[in-house]
């Protein structure tokens, strides 16, 4: 199984797909797969609310253009013929879901570099007098939050580098679209890959949500405040 293979299954399997055209989602999802960045800068809008048309020409082929409307509960996208409207839950199970496919799965021990516009309050203001990019090492993948009776995950689990745990700096929840780019990157092996990919099939089959594209309400924000540095965006 490819990872379009696995976004089809994903996509087949859940019901709030079903009232849409299945080639038009397969398309668009593989799509928005290849283009991580103009990915990243959908959910960026549609974090922080402040365009409400965005429009990509890729070198080869037919522009895909996105349109948030009704105050950012209604999303269409098109692309060529196909025109696909979502309500905001829905999209953001689409993003979801494009994310857990196609998006890559930064090694253990990796070093990146973060979008510092997605850092809560409380690390932007550590960081206010600094003139260094703000990096971070991922130490954990898609760790579960079962145990709140949410079947959600966050993305990655990071220390801040070169700090790690000093002072009692707290560890920070993030996620592809909040990484800027890989400084250095951790080992990867035969090994390695395998378990990522199973990392992939276990988020679809479990239908684990990434806690980046849950519709915020009061038990989500307050694992984000009291368990990691993750700012909504909202």
């Amino acid at each position: 199984m490819d990872k379009r293979e696995l976004f089809e299954k994903a996509i087949t399997q859940d019901q709030q797909f079903s009232q849409y055209d299945l080639e038009d989602l397969l398309k668009m999802g593989s799509f928005l797969g290849r283009n991580p960045n103009f990915f990243k800068k959908i959910y960026k809008v549609y974090a922080f609310q402040n365009e409400t048309t965005l429009e990509f020409k890729p070198e080869i082929g037919a522009p895909i253009i996105v349109v948030f409307e009704d105050e950012y509960k209604q999303i269409t996208i098109t692309r060529l013929k196909a025109e696909i409207k979502f309500s905001h839950n829905v999209f953001l199970s689409f993003m979801h879901l494009i994310d857990a496919c196609f998006m890559e799965l930064i090694p253990l021990g990796s070093v990146v570099e973060l979008d510092t516009e997605y850092l809560s309050n409380r690390m932007k203001k550590m960081i206010e007098n600094s003139e260094r990019n703000v990096m971070a090492m991922i130490v954990g993948h898609k760790v579960g939050l079962e145990e709140r009776k949410i079947n959600v995950h966050v993305d990655y689990v990071a220390e801040m580098w070169p700090l790690g745990q000093y002072l009692g700096i707290p560890r920070i929840f993030t996620s592809n679209v909040m990484i800027k780019k890989i400084i250095h990157r951790g080992m990867t092996n035969d090994f390695e890959c395998e378990f990522s990919w199973k990392i992939r099939e276990q988020v679809i089959s479990r239908k684990s949500r990434s806690i980046l594209f849950v519709v915020p309400d009061e038990k989500v924000q307050k694992i984000l405040e009291s368990e990691g540095e993750l700012k909504d965006g909202k």
